[in-house]
């Protein structure tokens, strides 16, 4: 397996690992995880890596969760990603996932920055990076 792919799917672990602890429950949706997806030939069409949910936090809520969708993606160069390639990246997966979490995790942080961020492309400007990754509770 190439390294880069390793990295993919540790990141995506991690990912995984990090909503588990904080009381989400999480499915795989990714193509990667579905076997008919793996042996298909032609285009495809975006899937996120993991759908969550929890119980909403407010009291009349019985019954009701929160969900997310999340896209979990390691990048090496975090800062040239997002540079040239997040806004389209992003901008794509709006269009049918319009409250998509990308959380990027990298080896190699900038100064003062989490070994994993995330944004959300609802709330994502060109120009402006990712935020630690605190979910919430």
């Amino acid at each position: 397996m190439e390294l880069g792919n390793l990295k993919g799917r540790i990141a995506e672990a991690l990912v995984e690992s990090i909503f588990r602890q904080a009381g989400y429950t999480v499915s795989r949706l990714g193509r990667e995880s579905q076997v008919q997806r793996l042996v298909k030939i032609g285009a495809d069409e975006f899937l996120p890596d993991f759908l969550m949910w929890n119980p909403a936090d407010e009291p009349e809520a019985t019954g009701l969760y929160r969900l997310l969708t999340v896209e979990g993606k390691y990048r090496a160069n975090l800062g040239a990603f997002l540079r040239c390639d997040a806004e389209q990246r992003f901008s794509e997966a709006k269009v049918n996932w319009p409250d998509l979490y990308f959380v990027l995790v990298t080896d190699d942080p900038q100064e003062g920055c989490s070994c994993s961020q995330a944004t959300c492309v609802r709330d994502y400007a060109p120009g402006t990076g990712p935020h630690a990754l605190v979910p919430q509770t």
